[in-house]
């Protein structure tokens, strides 16, 4: 009965179906103009119309959501709204899944970026940090990580100290700069900038400041190390560099040879070396025992400049020490030119040392100043006491390093040295202007001995002037050639003046060999204990009135 039913009604339904519109495909519509679509403009309900895109994408259209010039629609948490422009410059940022982005000005640091809108705050602290200035009062100081230049604000009225950031806190190769900005700081209220914990600087725990107006850049490795460059003021075409710039303490007692040797390197063509006045800079072995040598070695195109400061050598040290101007075999090469040294004080220690001239354990090797096969020398205003052999000697030898030549030595004062004053052996033109010798103690015990040694280290042109030789336990000056047939010894001393010496005031021992002799003029003394022209058999002969 049900199926007979549906097939009565059958055409009816689908005659319904047939009538309405195919919901599951777009409506189509006779003519639609190209570049356009289908709806409605306006506020009321209505009939379709082809909008021209023109139109759609237009006031017409986006005005609905705002009429603000430079907004943006966007489909906020529950309805679509504008994105306002924000200031000019402005970088358009995301603020989440929830809400519309929004323009930032400036665009932070924790965002990736400068937190300032011109390059100067974009670069300061409040932005991304790379320029920024801390100054500091007269106290010491704990520097920030965070710090990037840290200045004095007025005068230090005693030594201060401040201590760096663990290297590890910033990035690797970051830089802190510290300086005394206010040119307060002096030779006795220095800045020492230290360590934090077992970091290093340079190698070691700290650095000075210790001139008015000096600086130091330090660069860390990111994890325990910071290097360290210097500016200690001054004026002129080359900065000054201190012993104090490369770690060295010069506090008398502490072993600097490490750090002088590093200062000695780094000067030159570059820096002018500085050794505040009063200052004691003492060295060893470079670690305080007794093994090695003590040697330190002046380079080429050296200027050193040291008014009222001392070198000392130290005790217990290697009983082979001094300033060398020479290579570092000792002559078998050739040795420095164009170095000058003025204002320095030198302390060999002798007594403290131990030394004595005696082959063996105790004998001390090293003059306190050594130049062999160097050009171009100039020494002044320099003072030896307890020198441990020769306080200075000068020399060379043509087969190995050469001869020095132009060696210029002004105003020089030895006081008790353990050999002689000065020895001059294997040079060619040099000049002793000025020189005040005393107290030489074991033989030979010279004043200042003139001994080329071999036809290899002859003496060439030497003039001595305006000195003062006495005490000596030898003779004043002693000019012996030794044996050498044929040897040239050429030279001339004037304005002299020789006391109470040992031996002779004048000594020139076997004349005959010496083809052009040595002249005495206005050579004067008295209370020697020989006689004041001595030895030679025609000594009296070179005495010029």
């Amino acid at each position: 009965m049900l199926a007979h039913s549906f097939k009565r009604f059958a055409p009816t339904v689908a005659l319904l179906f047939a009538l309405l519109p195919d919901i599951g495909t777009a409506q189509t519509f006779p003519t639609v103009p190209a570049n356009s679509v289908i709806g409605r403009l306006g506020n009321g309900p209505g009939p379709a119309q082809a909008i021209p895109n023109s139109q759609l994408f237009s006031a017409n259209l986006f005005d609905l959501i705002s009429t603000t010039p430079g907004r943006i629609p966007c489909r906020g948490a529950s309805t679509w709204g504008p994105i306002s422009p924000g200031a000019a410059g402005g970088v358009l940022m995301s603020t989440g899944t929830t809400t519309c982005p929004a323009f930032s000005v400036p665009v932070p640091v924790a965002s990736g970026g400068t937190g300032g809108i011109t390059a100067a705050t974009a670069r300061g602290s409040s932005g991304i940090n790379v320029e920024s200035y801390t100054p500091h009062n007269d106290s010491n100081y704990t520097i920030l990580a965070s710090d990037r230049t840290v200045g004095t604000s007025e005068a230090l009225t005693s030594a201060r100290t401040w201590t760096l950031p663990a290297a590890n806190s910033v990035n690797a190769g970051q830089a802190i700069t510290v300086a005394d900005y206010f040119g307060g700081v002096t030779s006795t209220n220095t800045l020492t900038i230290q360590r934090a914990g077992s970091n290093t600087i340079n190698g070691s725990t700290s650095v000075v400041i210790n001139v008015a107006y000096g600086r130091y850049e330090f660069r860390s490795d990111g994890v325990s190390k910071w290097s360290a460059v210097a500016s200690s003021g001054g004026s002129g075409s080359l900065p000054y560099r201190s012993p104090l710039d490369y770690g060295a303490a010069c506090n008398g007692t502490t072993d600097d040879k490490t750090a002088l040797q590093a200062w000695l390197d780094a000067l030159p063509n570059t820096y002018i070396g500085f050794i505040p006045p009063g200052r004691t800079c003492a060295f060893g072995n470079g670690s305080g025992g007794t093994s090695g040598n003590g040697l330190i070695f002046v380079k080429s195109n050296t200027t050193i400049v040291a008014p009222g400061a001392t070198l000392k050598l130290l005790a217990p040290a290697p009983l082979n020490s001094g300033l060398m101007l020479t290579d570092p075999t000792q002559g078998t090469a050739a040795g420095p030119t164009n170095v000058r040294i003025s204002g320095l004080n030198l302390d060999g220690n002798k007594t403290a040392r131990g030394c004595t001239t005696t082959p063996g354990p105790t004998q001390c090797s090293a003059a306190t100043l050594y130049a062999v096969s160097a050009q171009d020398v100039w020494i002044e205003n320099i003072k030896c006491v307890q020198g441990a052999a020769d306080c200075f000697y000068v020399g060379g030898n043509d087969t190995l390093g050469g001869l020095s030549r132009r060696v210029y030595m002004n105003n020089i004062t030895c006081s008790v040295a353990t050999r002689n004053c000065l020895s001059v052996v294997g040079v060619s033109g040099m000049t002793v202007n000025g020189c005040n010798m005393s107290g030489a103690i074991s033989a030979p015990g010279h004043g200042i001995d003139v001994e080329p040694d071999s036809t290899n280290t002859t003496v060439n042109d030497l003039t001595v002037s305006q000195c003062v030789l006495s005490g000596n336990g030898g003779d004043g000056i002693s000019i012996n050639p030794g044996n050498i047939t044929g040897g040239v010894n050429r030279g001339l001393g004037f304005m002299l003046s020789s006391n109470s010496n040992t031996g002779s005031g004048y000594s020139q021992y076997n004349t005959a060999k010496a083809l052009n002799g040595w002249k005495f003029a206005g050579a004067f003394g008295a209370g020697n204990g020989v006689s004041l022209f001595a030895a030679g058999p025609s000594v009296a002969a070179d005495s010029l009135p």
